[in-house]
């Protein structure tokens, strides 16, 4: 069973809930609505010379709230989206490496369609003791992506929170064939609770869901691939408890069927009177995204390319404002510094592409009366069986006007991850350096024009195909591809925000 992508004439199926939308507000007139909306235009160029990538997109986001009554309301997210041009290698097939540039979703029209794309659109009812939608859905809380069903809310007691949900998971297929899509036998189904005492600074929840999605099993990029059908569990618990601004702190914990996915601890605050701020981290993976694959294509964005690693960090700033009684041009005076630790959970994983290394990093930002902004920063990075070294420098000036904004500066990456940008794909870009000009103006409050244009210099980079599939049914060990040469990239975004 295939999916099928969206075909243009289908477009005015998809804009039919927004011509609906925009239809009550005028069939409405007797009902004080209250209606708020952001529209956004965004053209982006992306270019490598050194593989001939080439890469030009147009979006527009739409996002609105109608609110019908105190407790009803309508919440709509999607975009239009045009891409030109897929590149081609020496020999005449599509260069894979253009697909470097996509992120989740932008990857999935891959015959660059004119498409709308409904992230999310929900028809909401809202009270103090419970609640439900019916649309499609995001579930952050559950880290999952989208699906389409509905999702009931309880709160029986003022410190107890029930919920539970059913749907089909949303992919990004079935658009013209709606038949195949209630025939996929698709379903995601959960549910959790939540807990909040002593004045909500100790909290506690546990969420869960089922999901069984169609997946594809590909061997490697370009491949064919088959589809088959997968069963799992997702569980995360999680804590947190709140003394003060001055100490927060968390712990969650996730699974993934009967194996662990993740732990991760934080420990933090912000002192108003020292003008401190500060933050302990632990986090541990232990599981590979390649132990799960493509059949996790909606959790690529929290699964990562990993392997199983840990790492501990520690963070600070302090502003010296209250020590030298800042009186002159100089408002501010901010120091930050920061330690990072990581290590594969196993030593047979480290690698260059999975390295063990301590990251120390410092930096200086001074702010003028003036509106402007100098961020300066240094960064010392010692990996131990293998020795990439390195030391980087970099920072930013930036002017602020009343309705301008202008900056210019450089960034450095020790590891830059990118979302998967297709059903089984990853994308790592390792010590990166980027050098960057933008700048935002605001004519008016409901309108916003931004600009950047970057350039950046990745020294090793991977493609990793990820499908390993169900391991009760098949067996398959993903393998990836790497470009170890230097690659340089070129890239322009203009954007345009209309609040209405």
């Amino acid at each position: 069973m295939k999916r099928r992508r969206l075909k243009n004439n289908t477009c005015f199926v998809l804009f039919f809930p927004i011509i609906i939308c925009f239809a009550l507000i005028f069939v409405l007139p007797g009902y004080a609505l209250d209606f708020q909306g952001r529209i956004d235009t965004r053209y982006e160029f992306k270019k490598s010379d050194d593989d001939r990538s080439n890469v030009q997109e147009i979006y527009q986001f739409h996002s609105f709230d109608i609110n019908f009554t105190e407790k009803f309301s309508i919440e709509w997210f999607g975009a239009l989206k045009k891409s030109f041009r897929e590149t081609e290698d020496d020999s005449g097939m599509s260069d894979q490496s253009d697909v470097a540039f996509r992120g989740l979703p932008d990857a999935y029209n891959k015959n660059q369609n004119l498409e709308y794309r409904i992230y999310s659109g929900l028809f909401k009812y809202t009270s103090k003791a419970y609640g439900a939608s019916l649309g499609r859905t995001q579930l952050m809380d559950y880290e999952f992506s989208q699906f389409d069903g509905g999702m009931v809310w309880i709160k029986p007691l003022q410190w107890l929170k029930l919920e539970g949900f059913a749907g089909k998971p949303y992919s990004y297929g079935y658009y013209n064939d709606y038949s195949n899509y209630w025939n996929e036998n698709e379903f995601i189904g959960g549910g959790g609770a939540s807990v909040s005492l002593l004045k909500q600074k100790l909290n506690f929840s546990i969420r869960y869901f089922k999901l069984k999605e169609l997946t594809d099993q590909g061997l490697y990029v370009d491949e064919p691939k088959e589809t088959v059908m997968t069963n799992d569990n997702f569980t995360k618990a999680r804590v947190s408890y709140a003394i003060a601004d001055w100490m927060k702190a968390y712990v969650s914990s996730a699974m993934i069927n009967s194996r662990g996915r993740n732990i991760d601890a934080t420990l933090g605050g912000y002192s108003e009177y020292l003008l401190f701020n500060y933050r302990l981290n632990y986090y541990r993976q232990f599981s590979d995204i390649t132990d799960f694959g493509s059949r996790f294509s909606q959790f690529s964005q929290f699964m990562t390319a990993y392997h199983p690693y840990q790492q501990a960090s520690f963070s600070f700033s302090k502003s010296l404002a209250d020590i030298f009684r800042l009186t002159g041009p100089v408002s501010d005076i901010e120091l930050e510094g920061s330690y990072e630790y990581r290590m594969p959970n196993d030593s047979a994983d480290e690698s260059r592409f999975n390295p063990k290394y301590r990251a120390v990093r410092g930096g200086i930002l001074l702010a003028a009366n003036s509106m402007c902004y100098l961020n300066l920063f240094y960064e010392n990075i010692t990996s131990y069986t293998t020795k990439n070294d390195i030391q980087a420098y970099g920072g930013e000036i930036s002017k602020k006007w009343k309705t301008l904004t202008v900056r210019l500066g450089s960034g450095y990456y020790a590891h830059k991850y990118e979302a998967a940008y297709s059903t089984t794909e990853v994308r790592d870009s390792f010590y990166a350096r980027e050098y960057y000009f933008g700048l935002r103006w605001t004519p008016v409050k409901s309108l916003d024009i931004s600009l950047k244009g970057s350039y950046e210099r990745a020294q090793i980079s991977s493609l990793t195909d990820t499908s390993k599939v169900n391991p009760d049914n098949y067996t398959y060990t993903s393998s990836p591809l790497i470009f170890s040469e230097p690659r340089e990239y070129m890239r322009i975004q203009v954007k345009l925000g209309y609040i209405f």
